[in-house]
């Protein structure tokens, strides 16, 4: 499973987190991989190397300009990138409608260099919609799901409703999934022992960790499945 955090100081300060595989950079940050086994069901993506988010251009009438958008990943093309990261916070999928999402990602796909992956986000604050929306994310081009966690009923997102959510989605998935967490935003944490849980579904390969609290991953050992 990948691990990203979004200090590079934050690595040095994981003292028990036991990974037994890769080291590499996404988004520009570290992140630690340990990769599943017995996942001959669900597709397998290598995340080695670094995948900037994008922002989203507007035009005048806050309409997505996907002119500047292509001629936006076209210089990123130029620098050895392994990706581009969608529809991440930075992107303000918020301020978009499905059909706007969608059609940024393939704008993206297309626009690519050939060999470069995408992780789209996908999450929507139902489990059945975001099922939906990582089904038209993969349609669209997109190689890797990046879930945000729901959030609206902040009473009601416990850790059963967090694993029952992220469970379904990554199983009815046809393209890997990505966990992402960023309390700033959203104002629901996901606990590292749920995270921990969910590590062992093989269509689940990491986490987007924006919450900035080291102690909690402290606790959390991940070892390679057998």
């Amino acid at each position: 499973m990948a691990f990203v955090v979004n200090n590079l100081r934050t690595l040095s300060k994981l003292g028990t987190l036991a990974v037994h595989q890769r080291t590499f950079l996404v988004g520009g940050v570290r992140v630690l991989d340990c990769v599943h086994r017995g996942m001959a069901s669900f597709k397998k993506v290598d995340l080695s190397g670094v995948f900037p988010p994008l922002p989203t251009p507007f035009d005048q009438d806050e309409k997505v300009n996907h002119e500047h958008l292509r001629n936006n990943v076209a210089k990123w093309n130029e620098i050895d990138f392994r990706g581009y990261v969608v529809q991440g916070s930075n992107g303000e999928y918020t301020y978009l409608s499905d059909e706007e999402r969608v059609e940024l990602v393939r704008t993206v796909k297309q626009a690519a260099a050939p060999g470069k992956l995408i992780i789209a986000g996908s999450g929507c604050e139902s489990t059945q919609a975001t099922m939906a929306m990582t089904q038209k994310m993969a349609d669209a081009g997109a190689d890797v799901a990046m879930v945000i966690t729901p959030f609206y009923f902040k009473g009601r997102m416990t850790n059963q409703a967090f694993k029952y959510h992220y469970e379904k989605v990554a199983s009815a998935s046809p393209i890997p999934v990505i966990l992402y967490s960023v309390p700033a935003n959203t104002g629901v944490d996901l606990p590292a022992d749920v995270v921990a849980a969910l590590s062992q579904h093989p269509n689940i390969i990491g986490i987007k960790d924006s919450a900035g609290d080291v102690s909690s991953w402290n606790t959390l050992t991940v070892v390679k499945a057998v």
